[in-house]
């Protein structure tokens, strides 16, 4: 018998240690913070959310015929999406060093394009108008790392990594011994963040926001706190989207364009459930009627493999009979029945 119990762990400290603990312990409320404000950057609105409506519960016609207005819409309002992959020079070399495997390659190309946009766009160019540069979602903050080579001037830069957890290995752990170098790693969620609280952002003329790897949720909330913020003023913004299902009702941006898209706040979670068939490589999925005829060729394909090995498979003497057949051959002629259904070998008595 298999006893469970659950065990609670909490942390502990001397009594006369305690207000020292307090001051640093990771797992504090954090209030009084001048760049937090909470729920500052949920959506405004008093209506309720509506219920989750799952795929399975809608009829073959009625998913046809929404995704036809979802296509619709696309095609009036969004239109062809240009790839653009570009890349950096500033990270060529780290992108060659040998050792790397394909995860770490892949990042790496992501963060060069990242920065490759930027630079496109002139944003990268801080000698003349200084720049704050604003990671969302930063994790460990290897794009503000290269971020911070790619500037044409440090000193009229600010860097600011925002993220809810407590990163390991940081890599801006060790920028902060740059004295050339502002950076500022917020501990908050960006549901709370209020930009206008953001020590140093009132010496910049404008605002970068970049991210890699945001959820739908994230990516929604990072909207709502730049467009909160009038001065300074947002340059550009470039986000790698992730997980783009993960939205929720008191995040998303996009509620009056859904509206005026003819779609009613009901069929929000059917949309988010939509959403990950655009990166499922769906178009390599068979059709219904292509299934009938990939089956009958991989059953030709069984048989005829299982055909070659009993063929393989030493005649039997009259005096063995079948219950003295290896278990292995056994098994072929059990799949060869259940795949032909139409011929079963037997061995008989008679050899």
């Amino acid at each position: 018998i298999l006893y469970l119990t659950r065990v609670y762990v909490f942390s502990s400290c001397f009594e006369h240690r305690l207000e020292q603990h307090l001051a640093i312990c990771n797992a504090r409320e954090k209030t009084g913070l001048s760049y937090m404000s909470r729920n500052i950057n949920l959506r405004p609105g008093d209506q309720e959310e509506p219920p989750k409506t799952s795929l399975s519960s809608l009829s073959d016609q009625q998913l046809l015929s929404f995704i036809t207005r979802v296509e619709a819409a696309h095609r009036e309002n969004v239109g062809t999406i240009e790839e653009s992959i570009l890349s950096h020079h500033i990270m060529k070399k780290e992108m060659t060093r040998p050792g790397y495997g394909p995860s770490v390659v892949r990042h790496l190309s992501q963060n060069s394009s990242i920065l490759g946009h930027l630079e496109n766009s002139a944003l990268l160019n801080t000698s003349i108008t200084p720049t704050c540069f604003i990671e969302f979602g930063a994790g460990r903050g290897q794009l503000t790392n290269w971020l911070t080579e790619a500037v044409s001037d440090t000193s009229k830069s600010l860097f600011v990594l925002v993220d809810k957890g407590a990163q390991r290995y940081k890599f801006d752990a060790k920028l902060k011994y740059n004295s050339k170098l502002l950076i500022h790693r917020l501990r908050v969620d960006i549901q709370h963040l209020k930009m206008e609280g953001i020590p140093g952002l009132d010496t910049c003329d404008r605002i970068v926001g970049v991210g890699k790897h945001l959820c739908g949720g994230a990516t929604d909330l990072a909207l709502h706190c730049l467009s909160r913020c009038s001065r300074p003023v947002v340059a550009g913004l470039v986000l790698a989207l992730c997980c783009h299902h993960r939205c929720t009702w008191n995040t998303y941006s996009g509620f009056t364009f859904l509206q005026d898209s003819g779609f009613c706040p009901s069929e929000f979670y059917t949309l988010t459930a939509l959403t990950s068939w655009a990166t499922c490589n769906s178009m390599d999925i068979p059709s219904k009627e292509s299934l009938p005829d990939m089956l009958e060729n991989y059953e030709k394909s069984e048989k005829m493999q299982i055909e070659e090995q009993v063929s393989k498979m030493p005649a039997l003497t009259s005096q063995e009979g079948s219950q003295h057949l290896p278990s292995e051959d056994n098994h072929l002629m059990e799949k060869y029945v259940d795949i032909s259904e139409a011929v079963i070998i037997t061995a008989d008595t008679q050899g």
